[in-house]
């Protein structure tokens, strides 16, 4: 009978707290190794790990066979005559749904990252590493499915030796760009396991040390004798030891954090930071937005400094607005145990009349500091569909739905035409988009829907100084110039001189020279409206326009205007900037890795080659290759089909939005 957490005494020691995220690419294991854990914490019986997939609660991840939202469960880990409050997090392995693991890395101290041993380490897998790396989180390796290397690749140990260390070597290539050898990873180290999530065995350097190696896993595999394997390797407890050990607690990553990121807040907010001192003022972070159930949605926090009550006040920093503190719990997946209080290194959710964003810094109401974390987000919206109601009196319960998933979901985006009254959803890949109206219909509003359009956007190909003088003889000068990552280098330089006026997710800036007067709230909405119209529908085929840095650096007239007039100078002036700036029709193109067996190698290059597709570079092993190159997003639905139809399904194709190339 495991014990109730929310009387724990673990909730209030940080030192005793681990917050880990489950990330790697879409099959390669997770949930099914999730399973194993929470079996060994007793919250499911041991005879269905591997097969209960529990953190895959909503409907669509059961039928589907895939996790869609970040799956959180807080729950009591005993080892070594210890105990530890664990703080899981499973998070998406698909790429439509892969803006929540950036969400859920904002809670967590550490990433346990899952590899498949034959597919290794896919595109999606080297982005989430990335992106933990980029929040100083700590990676623990779990290196599954060795048995495929053993069953189907029937490799020989050196051959499995040379597989395993070339798939290190790449990962410590990656860690070394943003960590150098602080996260490397190594046996001795203690940081990888090995093992099969499916079969319930694993290795770590502690077996090794007993002579256990790859030959005698392959003996229980040759006597098909994997029962005894499970149990005398059982998977859990090392899982376990690779977390409590390799994992920092709040405690030990807020300290290192409070002399790097945060060495420029005053001594006081540093200490409560770096000490996760419980008693200090309240500090948090908001992480992921999350379904507890249908269309239910609560804010995950991860506390750092301080406490939160139900019922006491905290200041969104990023809106500068307060909000009560309706409810707080800890989450076990589809479950909710709720609480009174939260402490500093907790990950709980947090319940307030109206949601705030992931990355916002709260905090209680007398403190003023930001975090200032933005969410990157993996991909972005690359594919559209228009939608409408079969009956005309859901259009509002129909528009309310999507709203609220539009906030829940990353890179979920609706748009009303100004001009046609369309509603169009834009998304991130087909599925993305077919799960939405799949929500749309269970709520009982049947609609309908256009077949899914890759988004096309107009962009600036040079820079273009112009002068332009509207309808109005409102004279407008300025400099176009194309967005550069990160911030275009001449906007940063002059940002002392300059006042950001607009910007939005597609990189289109609007700044404007200090010397103009925007007191008036005329010119200053009208400027800004009228950019904005401009670069959501561009001069070549009212595309939206991506791109865009301009520098505004005088306004003269004669007289003041009103905002439509102003609105209607601003729209007109950046669209001849535009025409100026030789502005082109890009499409997205991904980067795609092909794994498969040698022998359709042909099979899979001349597919690739039908398919415009430009091949990189191709990787080969004894019994596989991988091919990786790129290709528009339109041809990836055909050559899907393609390859999996000339290998005999044996190939796996994976994508990842790379950026865009004009259209010739």
């Amino acid at each position: 009978m495991t014990r109730d957490l929310r009387f724990s005494d673990l909730r209030k020691n940080p030192n005793k707290i681990r917050n880990v995220g489950v990330i790697a690419h879409v099959d390669h294991g997770k949930t099914t190794l999730c399973d194993h854990l929470l079996a060994y914490a007793g919250l499911m019986a041991s005879s269905l790990a591997g097969e209960a997939r529990t953190l895959d609660f909503l409907p669509d991840e059961q039928e589907r066979g895939i996790t869609i939202e970040s799956s959180i469960i807080s729950f009591e880990l005993k080892y070594d005559d210890d105990s530890f409050l664990i703080n899981l997090i499973d998070t998406p392995g698909h790429v439509d749904f892969s803006g929540k693991v950036a969400e859920a890395l904002f809670t967590v101290d550490g990433a346990l990252v899952v590899i498949d041993a034959v597919e290794g380490v896919m595109p999606q897998t080297e982005t989430v590493l990335k992106q933990a790396l980029k929040e100083n989180i700590s990676p623990v390796v779990m290196i599954n499915k060795i048995d495929r290397l053993i069953t189907q690749l029937q490799l020989r140990e050196r051959e499995m030796q040379n597989l395993l260390q070339n798939l290190i070597d790449r990962l410590n290539g990656l860690i070394y760009e943003y960590a150098k050898d602080k996260f490397r990873l190594s046996f001795t180290r203690g940081n990888i396991l090995l093992g099969s999530a499916l079969d319930g065995w694993g290795i770590d350097v502690e077996d090794m040390r007993k002579g256990i190696t790859m030959s005698t896993i392959r003996k229980y595999y040759e006597q098909n004798d994997v029962q005894t394997l499970r149990k005398t390797l059982a998977l859990a407890p090392r899982i376990a030891r690779l977390i409590i050990h390799h994992v920092p607690s709040p405690l030990d990553r807020q300290k290192n954090l409070s002399e790097t990121n945060y060495s420029s807040f005053p001594q006081d907010i540093r200490q409560a930071l770096g000490s996760c001192d419980k008693n200090a003022q309240f500090i948090g972070l908001v992480g992921k937005i999350h379904e507890i159930s249908h269309f239910r949605f609560v804010n995950i926090i991860r506390v750092l400094a301080g406490t939160v009550s139900v019922g006491e006040r905290f200041k969104n920093q990023t809106t500068g607005k307060t909000h009560r503190v309706d409810s707080l719990a800890l989450l076990q997946g589809n479950k909710d145990a709720t609480v009174k209080q939260a402490f500093a290194g907790e990950v709980v959710a947090l319940t307030t009349k109206q949601l705030s964003s992931p990355g916002d810094t709260i905090t209680s109401p007398k403190l003023s500091l930001t975090l200032h974390k933005t969410v990157e987000y993996i991909q972005e919206p690359i594919m559209t569909i228009s939608v409408e109601p079969e009956n005309i009196k859901h259009i509002n319960r129909m528009t309310k739905y999507l709203e609220a998933l539009a906030h829940a979901l990353p890179n979920l985006e609706v748009e009303i035409n100004p001009e046609t009254g369309e509603i169009q959803v834009f998304g991130v890949g087909e599925l993305q988009l077919e799960l939405v109206l799949k929500r749309l219909r269970d709520e009982g509003i049947p609609i309908y829907a256009s077949p899914p359009q890759i988004l096309l956007y107009e962009m600036p190909q040079k820079e273009a100084e112009v002068s332009y003088t509207s309808p109005f003889e409102i004279t407008m000068t300025g400099k176009l110039t194309p967005y550069h990552d990160p911030l275009t280098a001449q906007a940063e330089k002059q940002s002392s001189q300059y006042m950001l006026l607009y910007k939005d997710k597609r990189n289109n800036y609007l700044f404007v020279a200090k010397e103009i007067d925007l007191q008036n709230p005329k010119r200053y909405e009208g400027l800004s409206e009228g950019f904005r119209f401009a670069v959501s529908f561009g001069p070549l085929q009212k595309k939206r326009v991506r791109n865009v840095v301009f520098l505004l650096n005088s306004l003269s007239e004669e007289k003041e205007h009103s905002f439509e007039d102003y609105l209607i100078s601003s729209r007109g002036l950046i669209n001849y900037a535009l025409k100026v700036a030789d502005v082109k029709i890009f499409e997205p193109v991904y980067e795609f890795q092909v794994t498969s067996p040698v022998q359709w190698l042909g099979d899979v290059l001349t597919c690739i080659e039908r398919n415009n597709g430009t091949i990189k570079h191709v990787e080969s092993y004894p019994t596989q290759s991988n091919v990786i190159g790129y290709m528009p997003v339109s041809f990836s639905s055909r050559l899907s089909v393609e390859i999996r139809d000339a290998s005999e399904g044996r190939a796996t194709i994976t994508y990842r939005l790379a950026g865009y190339q004009p259209i010739q």
